[in-house]
């Protein structure tokens, strides 16, 4: 029996499964992290991106709407900032036509912010290459996705600078 990859393309965050004959795998990185989740929901509030805790349908993590993003409540930490990152990167004139291009500069900002707060089992690279995702169209999207992941990072680190600050001017 041959290998295939099915892919949702009804969201922009696919539900990406590969089966070798004899197995499914979904490619999903589960890891959640409660503070970095509330840190990363403040920074989308503060670009005015509503972020819901909602149920998703099939094998859907999170869907970016458009200035609304749903997470499933099951999805890992990843699936917020790829949502993010979608957010950021995917609306307006700058937005690229090809979804595979899309999913590759936002599980590339999610990967590299994940991997930055210490998010562990990330299947970023096995999701990319099942995009079909060349080293040429990743070279020529670095910088944009160099932009977004400072962005994220830096918010995040100064959003948790501050709470330290308070906390230690007030013990």
């Amino acid at each position: 029996m041959n290998s295939f990859v099915g892919i949702d393309l009804g969201t922009t965050n696919s539900a990406i499964c590969s089966y070798n004959g004899s197995e499914t795998r979904i490619w999903k990185s589960p890891e959640q992290n409660q503070i970095l989740f509330d840190r990363l929901v403040e920074f989308a509030h503060s670009k005015g991106i509503t972020v819901r805790v909602k149920s998703q349908m099939h094998e859907v993590q999170g869907v970016s709407l458009g200035g609304v993003i749903e997470i499933d409540p099951s999805a890992g930490t990843k699936t917020l900032i790829h949502e993010i990152a979608h957010e950021l990167m995917h609306r307006g004139s700058e937005c690229p036509e090809d979804p595979a291009i899309r999913e590759l500069e936002a599980e590339s900002v999610a990967y590299i912010v994940a991997k930055h707060f210490g998010l562990e089992n990330l299947n970023s690279p096995n999701y990319i290459a099942l995009q079909g995702v060349t080293s040429k169209m990743f070279f020529s999207h670095m910088e944009r996705i160099r932009k977004v992941t400072e962005e994220i990072i830096s918010a995040v680190e100064y959003s948790a600078k501050t709470v330290i600050t308070f906390f230690d001017s007030h013990i």
